[in-house]
């Protein structure tokens, strides 16, 4: 029983982390500047998350889907890599949230079109949580 509990507390925490991280880096409504040419645009994005010493079936994995909502996948291994295409307007903003249990090193990097735009490593004796959020320029 307590085993469930806490996998339900790292679910709920790597969640709500990943909402919270998502709502507070909008747009700042009271600098807003001209938009730039190009937008909106259409680009693939992808997720991805790697590492060493992840206990296998421990992973939840929170991302921005096609439509701008939150998905996320349970009980995943790593490496995982997600890939969504969306039209996307300037200040819009992605993200990908983890927890997993494990000890050892987890890379996450979110690409779009191809080209790297945030990673970030993570390092934990025991669980590791985190995440990742690119506002488009």
């Amino acid at each position: 029983m307590k085993t469930r509990t806490l996998k339900s507390l790292k679910i709920l925490a790597a969640i709500l982390l990943f909402g919270f991280t998502i709502i507070s880096c909008g747009r700042d409504s009271d600098n807003e500047e001209t938009p730039t040419s190009g937008y909106p645009k259409n680009v693939t994005i992808e997720y991805k998350l790697t590492g060493t010493g992840i206990t296998n079936g421990s992973v939840l994995f929170a991302y921005t889907n096609e439509s701008g909502g939150t998905s996320s996948l349970t009980d995943q291994n790593v490496p995982i890599s997600k890939t969504v295409s969306r039209t996307v307007n300037q200040y819009d903003g992605i993200g990908l949230g983890f927890s997993a249990a494990g000890n050892g090193t987890v890379k996450a990097e979110i690409l779009v079109n191809g080209t790297v735009m945030k990673t970030q490593n993570f390092t934990s004796s025991s669980v590791f949580s985190g995440n990742l959020v690119y506002i488009f320029p």
